[in-house]
């Protein structure tokens, strides 16, 4: 199949995909029943607690395609009205890779002007994310790799989050988190590409999608079998050259193991500051995609913007069957796959660097520094959400009614809870573990070298 027949199908799909949602939304609307297939339904008496997003597309009907379509967007019930307003011009349109694919799916708006969206981050922008966590059940894996991630300075940027209740032409679609877009910008991602310069700013990801999207992506290149792609609206071939050579040098330096040559190429509190939050969720999506570098002009390698926790923290049987023991981010014996994907889930770099004595004494090192604030930020954001949010986490499941469903990973003990409490505690029990299993193994000559070969 040619391209050009591949776009047409999609854009056949993606029209009758939103007549169906739009017409059981329409039939839905008069006795306010829910579906577990559809966009939502109307909903007049959602609690209060979160602040609400309400948008309204220019045709009325919702939007289930990857392509821009104009919206309005109206902020309701923030702190004391702070951050309220109403009817601000935007795009808006679908996002994410696999998440696409769900009923729930997530979104990312782009207003005409700046704006800081309930005062979160450092300033305003015009890009911002609706992640749905349809695969998370806790609804905050997310949330507390973010706070945690805001604690690791060698990262450098990290998303805020807030939730909120989201509708679109006033219908409920559930509990949604508010992020700011892992992209360039002011009070982000700080960038100065010179469109001239091969040696300039990169924002590269390790993308999987590469491979699946194909065209959708229009720079990228292989490092032996893993796919790189560049976020950039500017590039030559010489500029392509630089930055595909670059790191295949860090990916040789790296297999290689010399502490200097790596040095010189990477910067290795970013390295240590991200393995260290990977290993403590041991989250799937680290050895794949959505997994972020920034290459500095004239400078080293970067770790950044973590992203994209839904399915860690337990919330995978392949990983050692939701277990909070082992070693995974950093396992070079690790060699499974999440259900329905061939590619390994491991990190190669992570998993080499585990391999030499110096990465672990860093790694070890950087763990007692850090370890008491990680696991009392992450139990904190968790102890918020069960001790005030329940009612309007309940309420996104009344809707999304996927509470003992496999949606993509979840592991057999998760699919016997029955509800977002459960769900939310399970996350919080096994942090606890992890942590304490994590202290044990950094802390003993006898096992914290136990990658090392």
């Amino acid at each position: 199949m040619n391209k050009n027949t591949s776009k047409i199908l999609s854009l056949i799909l993606a029209v009758l995909t939103a007549a169906a949602i739009f017409v059981s939304c329409a039939n839905d609307a008069g006795d306010g029943a829910t579906s577990e297939d559809t966009t939502g339904t109307e909903i007049i008496s959602a609690p209060a607690l979160f602040p609400e997003i309400r948008v309204k597309t220019e045709s009325g009907s919702p939007i289930v395609v990857r392509e821009y379509y104009p919206v309005t967007v109206t902020l309701e019930g923030s702190d004391g009205g702070k951050y309220d307003f109403k009817d601000l011009p935007a795009q808006m349109k679908c996002r994410g890779n696999s998440t696409f694919h769900m009923p729930k799916k997530p979104y990312r708006i782009k207003f005409d002007e700046k704006i800081n969206l309930l005062g979160q981050g450092g300033g305003p922008s015009k890009s911002w994310v609706l992640l749905a966590n349809h695969t998370d059940k806790s609804l905050l894996r997310d949330h507390v790799t973010f706070a945690m991630g805001k604690k690791l300075d060698g990262i450098g940027f990290t998303s805020s989050s807030s939730f909120v209740q989201f509708y679109m032409n006033g219908v409920y679609f559930g509990v949604y988190e508010l992020v700011e877009h892992h992209g360039e910008g002011k009070y982000r991602i700080v960038m100065n590409e010179d469109p001239e310069e091969p040696d300039t700013d990169y924002l590269i990801e390790l993308d999987e999608y590469v491979n699946i999207n194909g065209g959708d992506i229009p720079y990228y290149f292989n490092v032996r079998e893993r796919a790189f792609s560049i976020k950039s609206d500017v590039m030559t071939m010489a500029k392509w050259r630089f930055i595909r050579d670059y790191f295949k040098n860090v990916d040789e330096a790296i297999a290689e193991g010399d502490e200097e040559t790596v040095s010189e190429l990477i910067d290795l509190p970013s390295f240590v500051d991200m393995y260290l939050l990977h290993e403590i969720a041991m989250n799937s999506d680290v050895g794949s995609s959505s997994f972020f570098f920034l290459k500095k002009a004239g400078g080293k390698l970067y770790c950044t913007c973590p992203w994209d926790f839904d399915i860690a923290y337990g919330n995978d049987e392949a990983v050692y069957g939701g277990d909070w023991k082992g070693i995974f981010a950093g396992n070079p014996d690790f060699t499974g796959g999440i259900r329905g994907y061939d590619t390994p889930r491991s990190n190669d770099w992570f998993s080499w660097l585990m391999k030499r004595e110096w990465f672990v004494d860093l790694v070890t090192e950087r763990w007692g520094e850090v370890k008491d604030t990680l696991e009392e930020t992450a139990l904190a954001s968790i102890d918020e959400a069960l001790g005030s949010w329940e009612d309007e986490m309940n309420k996104n499941f009344d809707k999304w009614k996927v509470l003992n469903r496999r949606i993509v990973a979840e592991t057999d003990e998760t699919l016997g809870f029955e509800t977002w409490r459960e769900n939310a505690e399970y996350l919080r029990e096994w942090i606890v573990n992890r942590f304490d299993w994590l202290d044990g193994y950094f802390s003993d000559p006898a096992t914290k070298y136990g990658t090392v070969g």
